[in-house]
């Protein structure tokens, strides 16, 4: 019988060293939620992936809480480290197509 099981791995984000576990496919329900929000930007679209892909991350605000995973919050990493998770989706939606 098949076991259903989500894997992960863990990225560091190379300038705030953050660690982000990420799930390595993405599943039908993660692409529908993307494609319910109708984003007609692909930027946008990529923000929002990178968003549901992260299944956690140690991002916390001033006062420690732990940060919400958005694609707004994603939206306001530091270029190297948006550049580095975006390169990360692309990389599993590359092998999604093959």
């Amino acid at each position: 019988m098949p076991i259903f099981k989500q894997e992960t791995r863990t990225i560091e984000l190379p300038e705030s060293k953050a660690k982000i576990e990420v799930y390595t496919k993405f599943t039908y329900g993660q692409i529908i939620k993307v494609q319910e929000k109708n984003l007609p930007d692909e930027n946008d679209a990529k923000l929002e992936l990178a968003s549901v892909l992260i299944k956690d991350w140690d991002f916390v605000d001033e006062k420690g809480d732990k940060l919400p995973i958005s694609a707004e919050i994603v939206k306001n990493l530091s270029f190297a480290d948006g550049n580095h998770l975006i390169s990360e989706v692309n990389k599993l939606l590359a092998e999604k197509k093959t």
